[in-house]
């Protein structure tokens, strides 16, 4: 992607858009060797701030797949992160499920041994993987499950940050029906249809909540927050 769409990515830098960074292809994490990892994604993020003229702090993982086999295995790929020079990660489902009981937290920002702040993606529950303000769950999921969830976690978790994502095929309706790579016939299916919704709820969303600058342009202020440590997590 930064290969063949430079001038897209110099676009968007310059309308305002903080450009962060999401691997190279949609695979799982944990398949991936960590010093090509390391490499690769160096590399990658030099060329984004050449490309933009803007730090690139902000890293997201394909298909939230942070390895989570154990807490250590969670703190050094974070330390790692922070060693290329990211400042913060929004990749992490806290639930009980998604991290098979390893810790239960509220959803909230909060720091790894190595500085590192994450981000978490807000989830439909707190025991419920499903990161529910984008992607498909966003366009299938009724307003007013979407709205009652919102304001649940904004009137509990202080330290949370509510943000929604997107892939370009979510809006692109006319497209039709697709075979998208790792996916079977069913869940092609349903990441082909009802695409069209996705425009329709995402001006509804941006008329309906207020939203504050993009994390780059915020890092600082949710920096000096007192955020908790991952260490101190049980």
């Amino acid at each position: 992607m930064i290969d063949t769409a430079s001038s897209l990515i110099k676009e968007f830098s310059s309308l305002g858009h903080e450009i962060g960074y999401h691997w190279e292809q949609t695979e799982y994490l944990s398949s991936v060797d960590s010093t090509k990892f390391k490499t690769v994604s160096g590399r990658r993020r030099q060329q984004l701030q050449e490309l933009t003229g803007r730090p690139c702090n902000g890293f997201r993982a394909p298909i939230f797949s942070v390895p989570i086999a154990s807490k250590t295995d969670l703190a050094l790929f974070h330390s790692t992160l922070a060693e290329i020079g990211f400042k913060y990660s929004s990749s992490l489902i806290l639930s009980g499920k998604r991290l098979s009981n390893l810790v239960a937290f509220n959803q909230g920002c909060f720091r790894w041994p190595s500085g590192l702040i994450e981000i978490p993606v807000p989830s439909l529950l707190d025991k419920l993987a499903l990161p529910f303000l984008g992607g498909i769950y966003f366009r299938y999921l009724p307003r007013k499950i979407l709205n009652s969830r919102i304001n649940s976690i904004r009137a509990a978790r202080p330290n949370a940050e509510l943000w929604t994502y997107f892939h370009p095929y979510d809006f692109d309706w006319q497209e039709g029906y697709v075979r998208f790579p790792h996916r079977g016939a069913f869940a092609s299916a349903l990441l082909s249809a009802n695409r069209k919704r996705s425009v329709r709820d995402l001006e509804w969303l941006l008329k309906t909540f207020r939203f504050n600058k993009p994390f780059l342009d915020r890092l600082e202020e949710i920096s000096s927050r007192s955020l908790p440590a991952w260490d101190a997590i049980k």
